[in-house]
């Protein structure tokens, strides 16, 4: 059933009471315009629903007068802000025409949830069950999702960085590997010339040169053997650096699901140990109770140990967790 509440965008008495001529319109636009007020009027009146309706009268009317006109336009037949007409637009845009749950909820969290900033993952949230439709956990959704977005952006930087380095490295490799060959390609080149200005029946080649060339051609072997690695290298750690983007945002996800859960449970189990305590009979209450109501005592008892128990034992998982992890860090940091 849909929650009946009354559109209040605006408080008009508050404002001095404008006018808008609508004598400088041409007649087709003034009976097109003047034709939209009255709808508007109307469906102010009206139920949350409506602002659907509302955001896109106002929309057809902005596109027909332009942003001057439409201030006046507006201040004159509602006294509404642009920040109000505006909520309105952004329901009609992102909702209208659509058959969506989020259309039976308070304007102010609708309104919210038409912000450009919210996305459609969000609203799905909403929708299915699982964000609770009121300010404060689309809000903390709102800011987890962007806390995890900057997550991701960092990860997929200093992986960036990291592949630029490789390629760096390997560039350089490259270049080193091209000037050996130069220096051999002009080692041949002397030795050719020195060879065939002698006049021997037989080639002969300086031991000295020949041992030069060799040696350089095992560091451009080496050189090569050093490049293919980086590369090698570079391939691993960007497929590594895509892997982690991805996990890193599943477990972004899966962790805003969990806290939210967590936060719902929490919140209505407190607010119903809280009606109890209030409500809780006293000593001469007791004197009336039956034997189910003894029974039900019992039962509180028994839960009430459990979540305690529940609750210590959480709270001793994580405390051994981070003094292991502590330990951990401070043997790496210890000098061997």
């Amino acid at each position: 059933m849909m929650q009946e509440e009354t559109l209040d965008l605006w408080q008009a008495q508050d404002q001095p009471q404008a006018t808008f001529d609508y004598a400088t319109l041409d007649g087709e636009t003034r009976a097109f315009v003047q034709q939209k007020a009255e709808e508007t009027h109307t469906y102010l009146k009206r139920t949350a629903e409506d602002i659907v309706q509302v955001g896109q009268n106002l929309l057809a009317v902005k596109q027909r007068l332009g942003h001057g006109h439409f201030m006046a336009w507006l201040q004159a037949e509602f006294g509404m802000s642009y920040h109000t007409a505006l909520n309105c637009i952004r329901v009609a845009e992102r909702f209208g025409g659509k058959v969506r749950t989020v259309l039976t909820l308070p304007s102010k969290v609708l309104y919210l949830l038409a912000q450009p900033s919210t996305s459609e993952t969000i609203i799905q949230q909403v929708e299915n069950g699982v964000l609770p439709p009121n300010l404060e956990a689309i809000r903390a959704a709102r800011e987890a999702e962007r806390l995890a977005k900057a997550e991701a952006e960092q990860e997929r930087r200093t992986a960036s960085l990291w592949q630029e380095e490789l390629e760096a490295m390997r560039a350089r490799a490259q270049q080193e590997q091209t000037d050996l060959q130069k220096q051999i390609d002009t080692l041949h080149t002397a030795m050719k010339q020195r060879v065939e200005a002698q006049i021997q029946t037989k080639e002969v080649v300086p031991p000295a040169i020949q041992a030069q060339v060799e040696a350089l051609q095992q560091k451009v072997t080496t050189l090569t053997q050093q490049r293919d690695a980086l590369s090698k290298q570079a391939e691993v750690l960007g497929a590594q650096a895509r892997e982690a983007a991805i996990h890193q945002d599943e477990e972004a996800t899966r962790g805003r699901h969990m806290r939210l859960q967590w936060r719902t449970n929490a919140e209505e189990a407190l607010q119903a140990i809280s009606r109890l305590l209030i409500q809780w009979p006293t000593p001469l209450d007791a004197y009336h109770f039956e034997e189910g109501d003894w029974s039900k005592l019992a039962q509180i008892e028994e839960q009430m140990e459990r979540l305690q128990q529940a609750s210590l034992q959480l709270r001793q998982t994580v405390e051994r967790t981070v003094i292991a992890q502590n330990e951990r860090e401070h043997d790496a940091c210890t000098p061997k």
